[in-house]
C-alpha cells in the first residue's frame, strides 16, 4: 500500500487547513504472513551487504513485534539501532529472550521510546497514510544500557539492569496515547532503513555513528518534540505509565465505556482501588529491585488520583484497548497487566486482581471472534 501511494505520507493539523505532504522515503515495507523468517540464501551466513539494516523504527502492537521482527532479526548487527514505539512493557525482554539469548554483546543499539503525541487516520479506510496530528506532547528516548556480565534466563525476561539510584521524580503525568492510530491488517509494516551511510565500512564505529545519527534524527524534528534521557528516568514513567494504563485500558475495555466513564462512579472507584493497591505493591517491589529510590508516585492513593487526572483530561477518548477490543483485533494487554503478573510472580507476590482483568479482556475478544463459544456457553 505505501509503494501504491509513491511513499507518501500526509500529515494535517488539527484545526488547521494546511496540510504537509512528505514523499520519497527510502523504505521497505513487510506485510502478509510470516512465513519465509529468514532468505533460504544465507541461512547460515552473515546478511549480505545490500539487505542490512542500521536503523529500525517499530511502531507496531507490542503483540505483534516478535513475529514481524522474525522476517528481519538476521539483517541487524550489533552496529544497528533499534528504537522501540510499543506500547507497555517487555518488548524488549521478549527481543531479548528470543533472538539474543541474553547476549548483550550480540543485539543491536535498542533505544526504548515513550511518546504522549496524539494521533489518528483521517478516514476509517484506505488511508493509514494520512493522518490528523491531534494533540502535542513530547518524545523521551532512553538508550538501553549494554550488560556484558551473565544475565541469566531464570531472571523472568524481566531487565535486570543494575540502574543508579540517581533518578528524578518527575511532576507531569504523560497522557497514554489515547488516540494514536490502531494500525490495520492491511498497514501493519516494519519500515527500516537500509544502510545508506557514508561510514559503512568503518567497522565499530559504525555503532556509535548509528546511535547518534537516530537521536540527531529526532532532535532536528521540532514537531516531535524529542528528547534523550536518562534510562532510568524513562523506565520509571514507562511504569508509572504502564500502573495507569493497567487501570484505564482494561475496565473500559470490559464494561465498552470511554474513559470518563471512569469518573465519579462509585463502583469504578471501588474497582480501581484494588487494582491500584496490588499494582503498586508490585512496581515499588520492582524500583527497589532496580535500585531506584522509594518514591511517593506509586502508592495507591496516587495512582488512583492520576488515573481520574487522565480520565478528565481524556474523557471522550476510548483507550487503545477499547479501540482494539470493538475492532476484534488482539489487545496488549499482555505488556500492561501481564507484565505486571510476571512480575509478582518473580517477586513471589500474588497478584489476583490483574490476572483477573487478563482473562475478562481475553474472554470478551474470544466471545467476539467466535460466537460459537457463546453458543456452547448457553446450551
Amino acid at each position: 500500500m505505501f509503494n501504491k501511494l509513491n511513499r507518501t505520507i500526509e500529515v494535517t493539523k488539527e484545526f488547521e487547513p494546511e496540510v504537509e505532504v512528505t514523499k520519497g522515503y527510502q523504505a521497505e515495507c513487510l506485510q502478509g504472513d510470516y512465513g519465509n523468517v529468514i532468505d533460504p540464501q544465507y541461512p547460515n551466513e552473515l546478511c549480505p551487504p545490500h539487505l542490512r539494516i542500521s536503523k529500525l523504527i517499530v511502531t507496531l502492537k507490542s503483540h505483534e513485534f516478535s513475529k514481524y521482527y522474525q522476517r528481519i532479526f538476521h539483517r541487524l548487527s550489533p552496529t544497528s539501532t533499534i528504537v522501540l514505539f510499543t506500547y507497555g512493557l517487555g518488548s524488549y525482554e521478549e527481543l531479548m529472550r528470543d533472538y539474543y539469548s541474553f547476549d548483550e554483546a550480540s543485539r543491536p543499539n535498542i533505544i526504548i521510546a515513550l511518546n504522549s503525541h496524539h494521533a489518528y487516520k483521517k478516514a476509517k479506510f484506505g488511508s493509514q497514510f494520512k493522518l490528523i496530528h491531534s494533540g502535542f506532547g513530547e518524545i523521551d528516548l532512553g538508550i538501553v544500557p549494554r550488560r556484558f556480565d551473565e544475565i541469566k534466563e531464570k531472571e523472568l525476561n524481566i531487565n535486570s539492569q543494575s540502574l543508579e539510584d540517581n533518578n528524578e521524580d518527575l511532576d507531569e503525568i504523560s497522557l497514554p496515547n489515547e488516540k494514536m492510530d490502531n494500525k490495520t491488517e492491511e498497514s501493519k509494516t516494519i519500515t527500516a532503513a537500509t544502510e545508506a551511510d557514508d561510514d559503512d565500512n568503518k567497522g565499530s564505529e559504525i555503532e556509535v555513528d548509528t546511535l547518534k545519527s537516530v537521536i540527531r534524527s529526532f532532535s532536528r524534528i521540532p514537531e516531535l518534540n524529542a528528547r534523550c534521557v536518562k534510562y532510568v528516568n524513562l523506565i520509571n514513567r514507562k511504569l508509572e505509565n504502564l500502573a495507569l494504563n493497567a487501570v484505564i485500558d482494561p475496565l473500559t475495555s470490559i464494561y465498552s465505556i470511554r474513559n470518563g466513564a471512569l469518573l465519579f462512579n462509585k463502583v469504578a472507584e471501588q474497582t480501581m482501588r484494588p487494582i491500584c493497591e496490588e499494582t503498586s505493591i508490585v512496581i515499588r517491589k520492582h524500583r527497589e529491585y532496580l535500585g531506584m529510590k522509594p518514591s511517593n508516585r506509586f502508592a495507591p492513593e496516587r495512582l488512583i488520583d492520576a488515573v481520574f487526572q487522565i480520565c478528565i483530561k481524556t474523557r471522550h477518548y476510548e483507550s487503545v484497548m477499547l479501540q482494539d477490543v470493538k475492532k476484534n483485533f488482539l489487545t496488549d494487554i499482555d505488556y500492561l497487566n501481564g507484565y505486571i503478573v510476571k512480575l509478582g510472580k518473580f517477586y513471589d507476590i500474588p497478584t489476583p486482581i490483574n490476572k483477573f482483568l487478563i482473562d475478562m479482556v481475553k474472554i470478551r475478544h474470544n466471545l467476539q471472534t467466535n460466537p460459537k463459544v457463546l453458543d456452547e456457553l448457553l446450551k
